[in-house]
């Protein structure tokens, strides 16, 4: 019971420094939650992706629903990207959660490998987000591009639970001519189904830490406002290259740990 109590309260303030590190930079949770679960919790790293993917599911659901009542979300690009992604999302968490129950004596293979994509997937949304801001622009909506791009991010997001803002709003953005407005309103309607759909997955295959999940929920609940004063003080821009950094520094403590 004590340890319990311990690591609720170590979850806790974990949430606590992620969730306002995501509000004052808007720096997505998966690539911030998974390293700290792997590296201060000692989680397996399909246990961290799934908390992490019912996480983002359950701290992004209001804020969907708050785009949708603003109707601000374009369902047809939603729509047509879920197409893509729905599918590939379940197939690949369905395979994780096969091969563990499945082939036990690989389990550590599989861990492996997913700990270097999930590094591969760290690293390259560091890219990502530096060229985030620089203005793409198309005169058109490819549902091809839309529904290819979708699959391949389903994948990624199964596999690693990173990919919610850094790899859907710059795909949007490559794939119609939506304003940015509406782009990131579907990117977080997108980014809630994709994530329940793994998060369930994984949580039926009991990759899953409950514990570590409520103390993150509630740890970021109170971090949110709390960082608002900082979030108006300081600068974004330095902020934003400070948690790039440390996504570096993560991505390298759990490649060598």
């Amino acid at each position: 019971m004590e340890y319990l109590s311990f690591e609720v309260l170590n979850a806790i303030l974990t949430g606590l420094v992620i969730g306002g590190l995501i509000n004052i930079t808007g720096v997505g949770g998966g690539v911030l939650i998974i390293p700290a679960l792997v590296l201060f919790f000692s989680l397996p790293i399909t246990v961290a992706v799934g908390t992490a993917s019912l996480f983002s599911t359950l701290t992004k659901i209001v804020s969907s629903i708050n785009h949708i009542i603003s109707k601000t979300v374009n369902w047809k690009v939603t729509l047509w990207f879920l197409v893509g992604a729905v599918p590939t999302t379940i197939l690949s968490a369905l395979s994780v959660v096969y091969m563990l129950q499945n082939y036990p004596e690989q389990g550590a293979l599989v861990q492996q490998i997913l700990r270097y994509f999930v590094i591969g997937v760290m690293l390259f949304s560091v890219v990502m987000i530096y060229f985030s801001k620089q203005k793409i622009s198309q005169d058109y909506l490819s549902i091809f591009r839309l529904i290819f791009l979708g699959a391949i991010i389903g994948v990624v997001m199964a596999y690693s639970g990173i990919g919610g803002g850094v790899l859907i709003i710059p795909a949007l953005a490559l794939s119609t001519s939506e304003r940015m407005k509406s782009i990131v309103s579907c990117s977080i309607v997108i980014a809630v189904i994709i994530s329940m759909l793994s998060g369930i997955i994984y949580a039926e295959g009991g990759q899953i830490s409950w514990n570590i999940l409520i103390g993150l929920l509630v740890g970021s609940a109170i971090g949110i406002p709390l960082s608002n004063p900082i979030r108006h003080r300081l600068s974004n821009e330095k902020l934003t290259q400070f948690v790039l950094l440390l996504i570096v520094i993560s991505a390298g403590m759990m490649l060598f740990s």
